[in-house]
């Protein structure tokens, strides 16, 4: 599936499809970013519940759920914003005066006002750890903050992919830096070497990026990359095979209910909860230690 989304892209800028104008270039675009908000949406959903899992605190059974329902109610405003922008080559800009707008603003106020009562509620929990549930009310702020920059405005959407791949490292970075290493295998011995290296491992994602993303990043502050639009059309394409091929995979990567996934993903994700019960039973201990003291 993910060589057939990148050949599909590939044939549709080598077309030159869909013709500018037309009322199926509104729908490819319109169906293109709200794949891109959904994938960035989910993933915030998804990684706000690694953090809420680390904390092992006892938050209230419905609060996942209404975590879902206010991600979900920030991507319909966000695709409500762009659909705004349809006549302004598709600058989008948030209407405060769009009674649907004013609807979604309110279910979506509600819904974050239902998620912080949960995490009240479980910061007041007696065992709560105090340190990891400020780390998840830091997360769902910057994730608001984030998604709300899409928003206000379509065009603020590569600005709020700040936040979405430093979920990406803290998703890669136990995979990447933690995981157990096979040294009979040349690719873990070069992981290995990398691991010694930070600096270089982290210099060469910034190179590849920037080798990936300069031509689009150039276009987005006005440089023009090339002047024969047909193959600009061409390279926006196969981003945008990239990208839907990427999150085609991711669908099936993060599933935690499937057994494998599980097997393989938790110990590198929740062993790390060592850290919050760590500084439980630390306490415990300093606690018992007095006792016996007295």
């Amino acid at each position: 599936m993910p060589v057939a989304i990148m050949l599909v892209f590939f044939a549709i800028g080598v077309l030159g499809l869909p013709s500018a104008g037309t009322k199926i270039a509104f729908w490819y675009t319109l169906g293109l970013v709200s794949v891109d908000c959904f994938h960035v949406i989910r993933q915030s959903f998804g990684v706000l519940q690694l953090f809420k899992r680390r904390a092992e605190a006892s938050f209230p059974a419905f609060l996942s759920r209404v975590d879902n329902y206010y991600f979900m109610s920030l991507f319909v405003l966000q695709l409500t914003t762009f659909v705004n922008g349809i006549d302004n080559n598709f600058d989008g800009r948030f209407d405060p005066a769009n009674p649907f707008s004013q609807v979604m603003v309110v279910v979506a106020v509600i819904l974050f006002a239902s998620v912080v009562n949960g995490l009240v509620k479980a910061w007041r929990s007696p065992n709560s750890d105090k340190e990891a549930l400020l780390e998840v009310f830091a997360c769902l702020l910057l994730q608001s903050a984030s998604a709300l920059l899409v928003v206000y405005r379509t065009r603020l959407y590569t600005a709020s992919l700040a936040m979405h791949f430093v979920e990406y490292h803290v998703l890669m970075a136990p995979r990447c830096l933690k995981s157990e290493l096979d040294l009979s295998k040349r690719v873990d011995r070069i992981a290995a070497g990398l691991r010694r290296h930070r600096v270089v491992f982290y210099a060469g994602v910034v190179v590849v990026a920037a080798a990936v993303s300069g031509g689009t990043l150039l276009n987005v502050v006005g440089v023009a990359v090339t002047n024969d639009l047909s193959f600009g059309w061409l390279f926006v394409n196969l981003f945008n095979g990239i990208f839907v091929a990427h999150f085609f995979a991711d669908a099936f990567l993060w599933k935690f209910h499937e057994p494998y996934y599980r097997k393989t993903l938790s110990p590198m994700f929740f062993s790390a909860r060592g850290k919050a019960a760590k500084r439980r039973e630390s306490r415990s201990r300093s606690r018992r230690s007095t006792v016996d003291n007295r």
